[in-house]
């Protein structure tokens, strides 16, 4: 097993943002800021996964894919989801999510959430990541 590195741009709306809600039509572009994923073989049972800006620092934080709902909820589902899918099996793995570039300080110090969907660019990211791992064919926009 080798070490995968992807990423995939954030995004932000010019318009339409709510009208997508009712099934409308909105224009988006990619921004220069991205989300990173990095897949590593760890010396562990395991798999840890670590997303800084979370505050999850992967140091002992388990994913359990046998109670994906446990610690993760929806996430944690997908997550164990989207192994199977790729016939990768957790132990022995490291994920660091790191959406670093899609924050910003603001004058007073304090870190803020751009909003420019860092959701949507982990999902890439993290199922490019997981086909590269798994020697796949890259993730086709059905399957996302």
């Amino acid at each position: 097993m080798t070490t995968v590195r992807t990423s995939a741009p954030g995004k932000l709306l010019l318009f339409g943002e709510y009208a997508v809600l009712a099934g409308g039509t909105a224009v988006v572009m990619a921004v220069d800021r991205r989300a990173a994923v990095t897949i590593e073989p760890a010396d562990t049972e395991d798999l840890h996964v670590a997303a800084p800006q979370l505050n999850l620092p992967g140091e002992g934080l388990v994913f359990d894919p046998d109670h994906p709902g446990r610690l993760f909820g929806l996430t944690g589902r997908l997550l164990a989801a989207r192994l199977a899918r790729y016939g990768i099996e957790p132990a022995g793995l490291r994920i660091e999510i790191d959406t670093g570039a899609l924050f910003d300080t603001d004058p007073s110090g304090r870190v803020v959430k751009l909003g420019l969907g860092s959701s949507a660019a982990v999902a890439a990211a993290l199922d490019t990541a997981l086909a590269s791992f798994a020697d796949a064919p890259p993730p086709t926009f059905e399957d996302l």
